[in-house]
This record gives structure tokens, C-alpha cells and sequence, in this order.
């Protein structure tokens, strides 16, 4: 696991598993920005070309081969996951639950900010794209920036 070698060869990382509070607050900040995305989709998504063809957001979370992005059970609340299971956005693992890759990058997106902000640190991921869609993040110094 390339986490484990990283924290092996430096002091510049250390694991930390979220508080209860972080993961609250970052669940409710979650949930507010799928309600809105829920209660207003936006048919865009890649691949498609005519209009009438397009899902909505929510259609592709739905989707069965779209829920590959494991979300850790340390990592998420009840609430998180009923809200996700109940509208069909999540399956459940022996681990925790399959989302898909978009809910998933924003949520963890939303959660290590709630950890950087109350620890007064700067956001650090692993995520593979450096395009985070749909997020509007704050810094430490509490600027806002909103990143493409």
C-alpha cells in the first residue's frame, strides 16, 4: 500500500482517523450539497451527446457499476450511510458501502476539510485527479478558492 510506504519513509505524514464531530459536520455539509444536486440535477455527464439521453446526477449514483469507491466505515456516520442507502446511492460492504467515484471524491473532499479546519491544517489528499468537481474549498487562512 503505497500510504503505508509513505508513512514509512517520511515524518511529513501521519495517519489520523476522523472525530465524531468532523465526521458530522462534514456529513451534514454533504448531504445539503446531494439534496441540492438531488432537487435540481444537472444533466451533464461524459459520454453523452443528445439531450434527451443524458442522466441526472442522481441516475448515475444509482447505478450499480457506478458504486466503486469504497468509503471506509471509519470515514462516514449512520446518518451518511442511511441517507445514501435509502436513495439508492450506496451498497454496503463488509468494510463499509460502494458509492460512486463523484459523491465519493466529494465527500472525502468535505471531510478532510472539516479535519484541516479544526486542526489548523492544510488539506492534503490522495485523490488521482487534480480536478475536484463541484467544490469550493476554504484554506486555512480563510480564503476561499474554488478549484476547477
Amino acid at each position: 500500500m503505497e500510504h503505508q510506504r509513505n508513512l514509512g519513509e517520511t515524518d511529513f505524514l501521519t495517519s489520523y482517523r476522523p472525530e465524531n464531530g468532523e465526521v458530522d459536520k462534514a456529513t451534514r455539509k454533504f448531504i445539503e450539497r446531494l439534496d441540492k444536486r438531488v432537487n435540481s440535477p444537472i444533466n451533464k455527464y461524459r459520454g453523452f451527446t443528445k439531450a434527451n439521453s443524458k442522466p441526472t446526477d442522481s441516475e448515475i449514483w444509482r447505478t450499480i457499476a457506478n458504486q466503486n469507491f469504497e468509503l471506509f466505515r471509519s470515514k462516514f456516520s449512520y446518518e451518511l450511510e442511511e441517507y445514501c442507502k435509502e436513495n439508492g446511492f450506496a451498497k454496503e460492504t463488509a468494510n463499509g458501502v460502494l458509492i460512486s467515484d463523484d459523491i465519493g471524491e466529494e465527500y472525502m473532499s468535505i471531510l478532510a476539510d472539516e479535519i484541516a479546519n479544526n486542526n489548523n491544517m492544510h488539506v492534503i489528499t490522495d485523490l488521482k485527479d487534480n480536478i475536484v468537481r463541484n467544490k469550493v474549498l476554504r484554506n486555512p487562512l480563510g480564503n476561499y478558492r474554488e478549484l476547477e
